[in-house]
């Protein structure tokens, strides 16, 4: 790495990152990357690498090019929608040497994050966009990455350029042998001259906030359940934070804005194959952490990772009822299923009881102190 980008990586790591990312207040995890004047702080949660990595596979295998294309399809309209809440520099806005400065920042800043080692390269003139990367995340493991490199640049991108046809390609992958992964994002013509065929998704529709309400559901309550905060279970040992990247044990947990839960859910959630698949992976990914804990733990963990402020009950018949106090809203909260929720807290339970426990139940509030789900 240059020495400019060390000092830049460190800069990131040690001023950028504390403030960009709140993790003081339990149930909450808060991010701000931008800030013109007009960005709010968004909610993240952390889930399991494992997730990601295991859901694309099985996605991938079963569902075939089918099931890329929606894999790719959430990650291009979550990247979409993450720059737009974020309020990300428009290109014919902002000129070419301060759009260029923003970039590099932004490249250090997911570097720190995401990847051991992270490059760029933009062409203006044809609205190109290269990403070179070293050890990204999930991508580098499965040799997939649609929902956490290809789909979400490819998006970024596209917004930042005023330009829908936009799309990705990922020309190498580590994950496949290569020795780095290099995506290529850029008009649909441009992709087709070099012989390029992405997984297009040109609809990116729908994906608009209400601020005022997302401002008004996500306000910061004290926690009601003697809940910690991510930084405290940290201090105390339970999670480490390495450099920007967190871990549980030796399980790599990855951040991220709430849409892609909500995304996730909704694409996955409309037919039976799909919601067993994202079941069964949320369900396999909690089991693990689950095992050899008690519900305590599983209480802290969730609120921990930003789900809010969980409490757990056990009910007659050795089930749970599962309550998210200010669990993160957006507006795509009123159709969520909640099957990605559901699957992982189940699984968790199930580890903890060492037999399976199904949460099936769902219910949802907007109350005037916050969004409530609650599972049984």
């Amino acid at each position: 790495m240059a020495i400019q980008d060390s000092v830049t990586s460190w800069f990131i790591q040690n001023i950028v990152l504390p403030n960009a990312e709140d993790m003081r207040k339990p149930g909450y995890i808060l991010s701000k990357f931008t800030d013109q004047g007009k960005t709010i702080a968004l909610r993240e949660f952390f889930f399991p690498e494992s997730f990601y990595i295991e859901l694309e596979a099985r996605v991938s295998r079963e569902l075939g090019i089918k099931g890329e294309k929606l894999l790719y399809s959430i990650g291009k309209r979550f990247g979409f929608r993450y720059a737009k809440l974020s309020h990300y520099p428009k290109a014919d806005s902002i000129g070419e040497k301060k759009l260029d400065e923003f970039m590099y920042m932004f490249t250090r800043y997911i570097e720190v994050i995401y990847a051991r080692q992270l490059k760029h390269r933009i062409d203006f003139k044809n609205r190109l966009l290269e990403v070179d990367a070293s050890s990204y995340v999930c991508c580098a493991k499965n040799g997939i990455g649609y929902l956490l490199l290809i789909g979400p640049w490819t998006g970024g991108w596209s917004f930042i350029v005023g330009d829908n046809s936009i799309d990705g390609v990922q020309v190498t992958c580590q994950g496949r042998g290569d020795r780095r992964c290099r995506l290529v994002c850029a008009p649909a013509p441009l992709l087709k001259r070099m012989k390029l065929k992405p997984l297009a998704e040109p609809d990116i529709g729908g994906l608009d906030e209400d601020m005022e309400r997302y401002g008004k559901f996500n306000e910061v309550y004290p926690t009601a359940n003697g809940n910690d905060s991510l930084v405290t279970l940290i201090e105390s040992g339970i999670f480490r934070y390495r450099r920007g990247q967190l871990f549980l044990g030796e399980r790599r947990m990855v951040g991220i804005e709430s849409s892609m839960h909500y995304m996730i859910d909704d694409a996955f959630s409309k037919d039976r194959k799909t919601r067993k698949i994202l079941f069964e992976t949320a369900f396999s990914a909690g089991k693990e952490i689950g095992k050899g804990k008690e519900a305590a733990f599983v209480q802290r963990l969730l609120s921990g990772i930003g789900f809010g402020d969980v409490q757990i009950v056990s009910v007659k018949g050795g089930g749970y009822s599962v309550m998210f106090f200010h669990f993160p809203w957006t507006a795509f909260a009123k159709d969520c299923r909640f099957t990605m929720l559901t699957g992982f807290a189940s699984g968790l339970l199930s580890g903890v009881c060492g037999k399976d426990i199904g949460l099936k139940d769902v219910s949802k509030t907007e109350a005037e102190d916050g969004f409530h789900v609650q599972l049984a």
